[in-house]
């Protein structure tokens, strides 16, 4: 049996186990949170993020401090050089396995296939590559650059005239990405965000330390990937968000195949990272949560999120900023040759990414199971749409798994409740996608 699936196994039997001493009616919620249903979402969260000596904001800005300090450490400084040569490592991988693809379609007649990606890779990639060698001084003439401002400045503009609806931010990290940004979103400067390798979530402190999530009645702020990942523009998921008044929050999920062969986001984790459970299971233990949070609940569409790709009111966003700081701080507290393992780049990813940030790309779905009054609506895909986009993003098995049994667990989600069975199923279909996983970024 492969490491993946004894890991699976291994949490199956815990599954199993808490299942008969507790029961799936309080899966995933914290013993303190636990006391205050019926009272609640927000005396639930109260009991679950009181601090006796410390305010949350005053917690979240101990704890950029803290990253502050992380960031200047002797040991980042020098492993940077290190982490640049993984980067380029992985950017000729992907093209070279894109170019393998692309021959192999060419080769066996699937013009269909190729013409859809070539045509989807060029409009993302060539036109900007070709830019990037025009010097700065001289694009900048031809065209007007938006306006970067940081999340601090933009903070007090809009708090003068807070009369937004929605306002969603896309995180400008590197120079050169203005080319990709979203002109539905609003760009902001992200090239001094502390951690860059962590994503937007040192950037959600920022917005939550400086009011900006308060400057509208929807904010969040997104990755310049998002139209490239999620094959949604700003405009469509604007609309979809108007379209729907009413809810908590609203999401993209840029991988709507995964749910269909999954069972949850840690069993997914726990295939593309072999031991991300486990950390994940220790790391929201030690934060106070109960670690059936990681075994037990299901995600399906309506939760399965992989990214920050959401936007949400003033509530959720102080109750989710809260856990991700319970988080931060129990990671913090950990011996260093504890905490080691959370930081260091996640094995066989062809990118210098840490295992951290992978768990936090899955908290948002954690947070809906440990709030299920919320309210939480994702963005609809058509079965032939996520057969589509898995075909475009190579994920070829994938989206024949989603045509071959995407009614079996459509199904099975429509009832709501899963059996030992339903979960074996997900588990087998976890297993034939797990060569492709392996093979696909070695």
């Amino acid at each position: 049996m492969s490491e993946t699936g004894k890991e699976m196994a291994r949490l199956d039997a815990r599954a199993g186990e808490s299942e008969r001493r507790s029961g799936q009616k309080t899966a995933g919620l914290h013993p303190r949170a636990r006391t205050a249903e019926g009272k609640g979402m927000a005396q639930a969260n109260e009991a679950l993020h009181e601090s006796p000596n410390e305010s949350l904001p005053e917690r979240v800005a101990s704890l950029e401090t803290a990253l502050a300090e992380a960031s200047a450490s002797g040991s980042w400084r020098i492993s940077a050089s290190l982490r640049a040569s993984l980067e380029a490592q992985s950017w000729f991988r992907r093209n070279r396995q894109r170019a393998l693809v692309l021959a192999a379609w060419l080769k066996s007649g699937r013009l269909d296939l190729a013409a859809d990606a070539f045509l989807s890779y060029y409009r993302r990639h060539p036109p900007f590559r070709g830019r990037s060698l025009i010097p700065r001084k001289l694009r900048k003439s031809g065209r007007r650059e938006p306006r970067l401002l940081s999340i601090e400045e933009w903070a007090e503009q809009y708090s003068r005239s807070p009369s937004a609806e929605i306002l969603v931010f896309q995180n400008v990290y590197g120079d050169g990405l203005i080319e990709r940004l979203d002109p539905a979103f609003v760009p902001v400067e992200g090239r001094r965000n502390l951690r860059t390798e962590i994503r937007e979530f040192n950037l959600f402190l920022q917005m939550f330390r400086s009011g900006l999530y308060r400057c509208a009645a929807l904010t969040g702020i997104v990755s310049p990937k998002f139209t490239g990942k999620a094959r949604v523009s700003g405009d469509e998921f604007l609309g979809f968000i108007r379209q729907n008044p009413g809810y908590d929050a609203y999401f993209v999920n840029p991988f709507p195949y995964n749910p269909y062969y999954t069972f949850n986001v840690w069993y997914h984790g726990e295939l593309c990272h072999p031991g991300l459970a486990a950390l994940a299971e220790t790391l929201f233990v030690r934060a106070g949560y109960d670690g059936h949070l990681i075994r037990d609940p299901r995600d399906s569409a309506k939760t399965a999120l992989y990214s920050s790709y959401w936007v949400a009111g003033e509530a959720f966003w102080e109750g989710y900023v809260a856990m991700l700081v319970r988080l931060f701080e129990a990671l913090l507290a950990m011996a260093p040759q504890e905490r080691e393992p959370y930081l260091s780049p996640a094995p066989n990813y062809p990118d210098a990414v840490p295992i951290l940030t992978f768990i936090l790309e899955r908290s948002f779905s954690a947070y809906l199971h440990i709030n299920p009054a919320l309210s939480a609506l994702a963005y609809p895909f058509s079965r032939e749409a996520i057969v589509r986009h898995a075909r475009l993003s190579g994920q070829h098995f994938e989206a024949n798994l989603v045509s071959a049994f995407g009614g079996v667990i459509d199904e099975i989600d429509a009832r709501r409740e899963y059996t030992e069975a339903d979960r074996e199923l997900f588990h087998a279909l976890t297993r034939l996608c797990a060569p492709g996983v392996e093979g696909r970024w070695r």
